[in-house]
């Protein structure tokens, strides 16, 4: 399991300092993140609703599938 590192001074240079001793040069590492199951991991209680539940990128603005996930989402949260 991964060890979470508190935000706060340095937060972000201690959290990319593995990335940085890979010896990736620039553009060759890509980080996505997905919230299929909508809650937030680090944070009880929140949850996400957007275009990054998709599996990958739509091309294009997909509002009303965006809608339908967030409707969805909804009455999910709200059934618990």
């Amino acid at each position: 399991m991964e060890t979470l590192i508190p935000d706060g001074a340095g937060a972000r240079d201690r959290r990319l300092a593995p990335v940085g001793s890979t010896g990736l040069s620039a553009n060759q590492l890509l980080m996505v993140t997905f919230h299929q199951k909508n809650q937030v991991w680090d944070v009880p209680g929140l949850y996400v609703a957007d275009a990054s539940v998709f599996p990958s990128a739509s091309g294009v603005n997909p509002m009303l599938t965006i809608m339908g996930i967030a409707h969805r989402a909804a009455t999910v949260i709200n059934s618990r």
